[in-house]
């Protein structure tokens, strides 16, 4: 073997450098450690954030209107399945139902802010905003939306105080980006309508359904919080701040678990409680006692909305790994619309206090679940596992996944 075979670097740099093609050794070894370099999380999320949308444009939305479908099928061996998927064309009842659609509302909502894409923009005023007002009721008094579209307002549905609550939400939340008046009025006619769902049985609350008065429920109760105080930040007029704060005191003593901090579903006229706990409602409860804070200083809600974070991330997380992979902490099967709304909850959260570990675990989850969640149209499953896929996929999970990866690009971890 030749002595040049055992060259070293040094001696192959000089002999490099004496030559014309060392400035290309060093373009090419600057190209590699920058294709090396890991991209950011936050360049991942708005680019699988807007990946998601473009999927559920494109499979979720009826030709030529505004409507949007609610469940998206498939057949076992992963097709679509035309039958189920498209029979909206010939009947009303498989377009979405409003708290869906509102789903589409929020997400947009974020994208814009995340992306600063004025295509957003356009998109949320000339479709998703125009859509949304097939669900709006001007036959009943006081104004608000109906849970289904209103096809020519016959057999009307039912009007939750929770849908529009967080329709009003998403409407301060555009009021906020565009500054138009007309998205803060609407937000302020919707709180009209939940005060008719407040009376003093059970000492006070809201209930669930206008036309069901039998029980009060968290989702009603933990939101209109949130409204309320989102509300008097923007406006001043401090009956909206009185207003948010009676009622996160009667949810408070009335529907949390002492034991935990987190809260059941609903309380019964009777005093019944339903001791399920889901998620969105301990979410909504940390973000209004973030907002309390943020409002009063008063550090005893900062320390109730760290306390809720803390039990949250035990009780909906579960420690998980596969042989060979490094564990972390995921997310249990249930809503993934949920767990978007107590992920609202952590990034508030996480504004103030700093501490990331709740978001960390929420970057994990999103990166595992775009790996091994998706099926071939990008769309997700509440189960995360390639092996226990469900064919029909809903439309708020969909939208859900656009909201979360969206806000994680905004946090930019």
């Amino acid at each position: 073997m030749h002595q040049t075979d055992h060259l070293s670097f040094a001696s192959f740099k000089k002999t490099a450098a004496q030559s014309l093609f060392w400035p290309l050794f060093i373009l090419l070894g600057f190209l590699q450690s920058c294709h090396m370099k890991e991209e950011p999380a936050s360049v991942r999320n708005l680019a699988r954030a807007t990946a998601t949308l473009d999927s559920i444009c494109k499979y979720y939305t009826v030709p030529n209107t505004n409507y949007l479908i609610e469940d998206f099928y498939q057949n076992e061996n992963g097709s679509i399945d035309t039958l189920n998927t498209f029979k909206h064309q010939s009947n009303c009842n498989l377009l979405a139902h409003l708290s869906p659609y509102s789903g589409m509302f929020s997400s947009v909502n974020v994208l814009i802010s995340a992306s600063n894409n004025e295509k957003y923009q356009v998109f949320l005023n000339s479709k998703v905003l125009k859509g949304l007002e097939s669900y709006f009721d001007p036959n009943r008094i006081p104004l608000g939306y109906s849970s289904a579209v209103n096809i020519e307002m016959q057999n009307a549905s039912d009007r939750f105080y929770d849908d529009n609550i967080g329709l009003a939400i998403y409407y301060l939340e555009a009021y906020a980006m565009e500054k138009n008046v007309a998205y803060l009025n609407k937000a302020k006619l919707l709180w009209k309508f939940v005060e008719t769902g407040m009376d003093d049985k059970l000492g006070g609350g809201i209930y669930w359904s206008e036309q069901s008065r039998d029980s009060k429920n968290t989702c009603v109760n933990s939101s209109a919080p949130v409204l309320a105080l989102k509300l008097f930040e923007i406006t001043k007029d401090s009956l909206y701040f009185h207003q948010g704060k009676k009622i996160y005191e009667w949810t408070k003593s009335h529907l949390q678990d002492p034991k935990d901090h987190l809260y059941y579903d609903n309380i019964r006229l009777d005093g019944t409680i339903s001791k399920s706990k889901y998620s969105y409602n301990s979410g909504y409860m940390m973000h209004a006692a973030i907002l309390l804070y943020k409002l009063t200083s008063d550090s005893t809600y900062l320390k109730e909305a760290q306390t809720i974070a803390q039990s949250a991330y035990h009780f909906y997380f579960f420690n998980y790994k596969k042989p060979g992979e490094k564990g972390f902490r995921m997310k249990k099967i249930g809503s993934i619309w949920f767990t978007a709304i107590l992920l609202r909850g952590y990034v508030d959260l996480y504004k103030i206090d700093g501490n990331r570990i709740y978001l960390d675990t929420y970057q994990k989850n999103l990166d595992y679940v775009w790996e091994h969640g998706r099926d071939r149209y990008g769309f997700f499953s509440i189960n995360w596992s390639k092996d226990c896929q469900h064919y029909r996929k809903w439309i708020l999970t969909q939208t859900a996944f656009v909201e979360m990866y969206a806000r994680m690009a905004l946090v930019n971890l």
